[in-house]
C-alpha cells in the first residue's frame, strides 16, 4: 500500500519459502496470492497472473474450494480491470460464483455475480447482466452493511440506463439508497433533474 512493491514481493517470497520448508501448502498458496496482488498493484500483470494461477493450482490440489473461488475472482479482476479481456473475466467470475454456490457462501456468490453483471454491462450484454445482478441482490439483501447491496443496485441502475430503460433505472437507484438521482434524460431528450 506504500508503493514499495519490490520490498513487498521480497517479503512474500521469503514467507512462501518458509511455508514451503514447513510443508504448509495453504500458506504457500496464500503467499502466492499476495505476490499476485502486489504485482497487480505494480502493473506487472504477467507476473500477477502467474502468481494467481500458482495459488489456484495449489488450492485445487488441496481441495480448498473457498480459496479457489478467491483466486478465480482475483483472476477475473485482473483480466477485467487491467487486461481488458472481458470475456475471460466473465468466465473466471462464473467459476467463482459456481464454487460459492456449492459452498453456500451467499456473500461471495453475491460479489461474484456483481462482477459478472458489471462485466456483462461493459460488454453491452444487458439481457444476460440483469439476472446476474438480480441474483447478486438476492444474495446480498439480508447481509446488512457487509452485503453492500447498494453496489448491486447501482450496477442495476447502469444496466437499465445504458439501453434507455429510465423508469427501471430510477427504481434501481431509489433502492440503492445512494441519495439524489443523477440527471436523467427526460422524454424528448431534454435533461431533467431528479
Amino acid at each position: 500500500m506504500q508503493g514499495k512493491y519490490a520490498e513487498a514481493v521480497a517479503g512474500h517470497e521469503q514467507a512462501r519459502a518458509i511455508f514451503e520448508q514447513q510443508n504448509e501448502p495453504a500458506m504457500v498458496a496464500t503467499a502466492w496470492h499476495q505476490i499476485g496482488r502486489v504485482h497487480q498493484a505494480a502493473g506487472n500483470y504477467d507476473e500477477a497472473e502467474a502468481a494467481y494461477r500458482r495459488s489456484l493450482e495449489i488450492k485445487t490440489q488441496t481441495n480448498n474450494r473457498a480459496g479457489q473461488a478467491s483466486s478465480l475472482g482475483q483472476l477475473g479482476n485482473l483480466y477485467g480491470g487491467c487486461l481488458n479481456r472481458l470475456e475471460e473475466a466473465v468466465t473466471f467470475y462464473r467459476q467463482a460464483a459456481d464454487l460459492n454456490v456449492e459452498l453456500g457462501n451467499l456473500r461471495y456468490e453475491g460479489v461474484a455475480r456483481n462482477n459478472i453483471a458489471d462485466t456483462l454491462r461493459k460488454l453491452k450484454r444487458y439481457d444476460e447482466a440483469r439476472p446476474e445482478i438480480n441474483r447478486a441482490i438476492e444474495c446480498k439483501q439480508n447481509l446488512g452493511h457487509a452485503g453492500t447491496v447498494w453496489n448491486a443496485f447501482n450496477i442495476l441502475y447502469q444496466i437499465e440506463m445504458a439501453p434507455g430503460n429510465h423508469e427501471a433505472a430510477r427504481a434501481a437507484w431509489a433502492q440503492s439508497g445512494s441519495g439524489r438521482l443523477p440527471r436523467l434524460p427526460a422524454a424528448g431528450g431534454v435533461c431533467a433533474s431528479g
